[in-house]
């Protein structure tokens, strides 16, 4: 997420607390940045607080496999 806004997420950490309403402001400024809705969802999803939602690596290797000759070739769909 920080490679994609240019930015820190330090923000969202705090002594004893995480700021879960600043990680919803990172999430959207990231979709706001012109990248690819696919790259947004997957960092979206990474990002996932609750872990029974979030993805394992192998869902989100067979949730990426029809893009991957868009993903090798750096197209954007």
């Amino acid at each position: 997420m920080d490679a994609g806004i240019l930015g820190s997420s330090n923000i969202l950490y705090s002594k004893n607390k995480f700021d879960y309403d600043q990680l919803g402001k990172k999430l959207e400024e990231l979709n706001n940045t012109g990248y690819s809705q696919i790259l947004c969802l997957v960092v979206g999803n990474l990002c996932e607080i609750d872990s029974d939602r979030r993805s394992t690596c192998s869902e989100l290797f067979s949730w990426l496999e029809p893009y991957q000759d868009h993903i090798i070739n750096l197209e954007r769909f």
